[in-house]
This record gives structure tokens, C-alpha cells and sequence, in this order.
């Protein structure tokens, strides 16, 4: 996924199940709803058809999104990029011709990780220091998916909250896809959530 530096048209952001294929070039922005208070972290990584797999990118924090600042709250929405970044989305685009998925690993943990300097681009990472980052942070999860929100757009509620106007309530709707992961309160937490890039 990639962030470009400038965008001038305006888009209608639409749901999109997590088992939908992403096409190359499809204009993609993630909302994230978290239950816990921490620090967000999201990174980035190719998987190819033999097997193998690029090197890691944190893809937030960066600058440009919120200034940097990756602290939630129960019920905080984080929208990436920012709806009021410039541009609004990633471009979805093959690293190589055969690039199948795309991974993004979610980190919500009690406090930020040290020593590390946010820039206004995504940051290359270690296989080790992904390593140990996950391991940390071990748990299992479990998906759930809202079916029949797939292909709604994106209603005004959930841009206030994206903004941080408001927070959603249990009259808007649910995210299109949950995750639950039973670690235990002041634990940091890791979600996977796998991206098939269509043929």
C-alpha cells in the first residue's frame, strides 16, 4: 500500500469485507476501532506466490497522520491515512508481479515502543525487531464479520468519529470486521489481518 504524496479528487470511502480481493491501483483507507487504551501501531507486509515475504514497514505512526500521535482510547476510531491527509488513501499496488496478499499486523500496546523515531514516511523494520515486537505480544484472535454492512458507504457518524468529533455508540454501525483477542487488561495485543491482492 502506498501512500502518495498528492491527491486532488474527492472519494466515497465504502466497506469492504476482509475477504474481498484488493485490484491493483484501488484507492484503500483502514478504520480502526479499538476496546483498549494503548498505542497504535500498524505494520505493513508482502507475501508472495512462492512463499516468501518483504521486508516490514510501520505504516503508523508516521507524521503525516495525526502528527505522529498513535494514542487510543476505548472507543477512539483511527482512520489510515487521515481523512484529512493529502491524500486521503493508499494506492494498492504489486512490490512484484507476483505478489499475492499483503499483511497488516495491528499492535495495540499499554505504552510506546521506545527508541523508535517516527518520520513523515513509513519506516523499514527488522525481521527481528518485528519478531520481538509480536512476540510480545502473542494472543490469539477471533474474526467476525459484519456481511451484511459489505458495500454500504461510509456514513456521516463514522467520518465525525474518523475525525475525532465523536465517538460511535451502538446505534451506528458495527465495524465490518471485529476481532477478539482475550489478552488480559495492561497487555499489548497483535491482530493480523491478511489482504489478498487479486490476479
Amino acid at each position: 500500500m502506498i501512500h502518495e504524496q498528492d491527491g486532488s479528487q474527492h472519494w466515497t470511502p465504502e466497506r469492504v469485507s476482509l475477504d474481498t480481493p484488493l485490484h491493483e491501483g484501488q484507492k484503500l483507507r483502514i478504520s480502526i476501532e479499538t476496546a483498549r487504551a494503548g498505542y497504535l501501531y500498524v505494520i505493513d507486509c508482502d507475501e508472495y506466490a512462492d512463499g516468501s515475504k518483504s521486508d516490514s514497514y510501520l505504516i503508523f505512526p508516521t507524521l503525516r497522520t495525526n502528527r505522529g500521535n498513535n494514542r487510543v482510547g476505548a472507543g477512539t476510531v483511527v482512520e489510515i491515512p487521515a481523512s484529512d491527509d493529502n491524500p486521503p488513501f493508499f494506492t494498492v499496488k504489486r512490490s512484484r508481479p507476483d505478489q499475492t496478499n499483503e499483511t497488516l499486523t495491528i499492535l495495540v500496546r499499554p505504552k510506546p515502543i521506545e527508541n523508535l523515531q517516527i518520520t513523515s514516511d513509513r519506516i523499514g523494520l527488522s525481521k527481528q525487531q518485528v519478531a520481538t515486537w509480536k512476540e510480545q505480544s502473542k494472543t490469539a484472535s477471533y474474526r467476525l464479520e459484519a456481511a451484511a454492512q459489505a458495500g454500504k458507504p461510509y456514513t456521516l457518524a463514522e467520518k465525525k468519529a474518523g475525525n475525532g468529533e465523536k465517538q460511535l455508540t451502538q446505534d451506528d454501525p458495527l465495524p465490518q470486521t471485529l476481532y477478539y483477542a482475550p489478552a488480559k487488561p495492561g497487555e499489548p495485543l497483535t491482530v493480523e489481518l491478511p489482504l489478498q491482492i487479486s490476479k
